[in-house]
């Protein structure tokens, strides 16, 4: 590799944190993609406010010179840029995880989200039901009002079943709500 940095696998970064060693993991994706899912452990710096000082000011001047930096991306190629421009600044401790998140998430190594991709799963499946009815039931009232009288029946129809599904649990919308796909794990 270029300025002879050295790759390291996932399970090489990981074992180092289990057993309690200071790993510095910098992620330099963007902060959108650090927060749909990244290494546990890693902090971001994003390629755009990556450079030796910003790393020795947030982690300590020790940081690439005496203790190891090791670098992640998605895939490998924008750590590997990362070092390259780290080297070029004075630091020379560098290690770019081989395979990036990707071989991380393949390795079955632990990972964090910081935001879902999928706005229901905020949700519990009581909650997305209610916001169905709901929705259902403001449709149906506005049908009502502008198109036709027997919408206003439909909205007497949402309420009846959501009071039949409060006293029976057989027919509960959470429960068909929870076998949805993006309720799954």
């Amino acid at each position: 590799m270029k300025n002879n940095v050295s790759t390291v696998n996932p399970e090489f970064v990981h074992e180092k944190m289990q057993v309690g060693l200071p790993v510095h993991l910098v992620d330099v994706r963007s902060t959108k993609e650090f927060a749909s899912e990244h290494a546990e452990g890693a902090k971001s710096v994003s390629m755009s406010e990556l450079s030796a000082n910003t790393l020795q000011n947030k982690f300590g001047a020790a940081i690439g010179s005496e203790e190891p930096l090791y670098l992640i991306c998605t895939a490998g190629f924008r750590a590997q840029q990362a070092a390259e421009k780290l080297h070029d600044q004075g630091l020379n401790n560098l290690y770019v995880v081989n395979g990036g998140t990707d071989a991380w998430v393949k390795s079955d190594l632990p990972t964090m989200k910081l935001i879902n991709k999928s706005w229901s799963v905020n949700l519990s499946p009581q909650a997305q039901a209610q916001v169905f009815m709901g929705i259902l039931i403001f449709l149906f009232a506005v049908k009502g009002v502008l198109l036709d009288p027997v919408f206003t029946v439909l909205v007497g129809f949402v309420g009846l079943v959501m009071l039949i599904s409060a006293f029976d649990q057989r027919f509960c919308l959470a429960k068909v709500f929870s076998d949805m796909p993006w309720n799954k794990a």
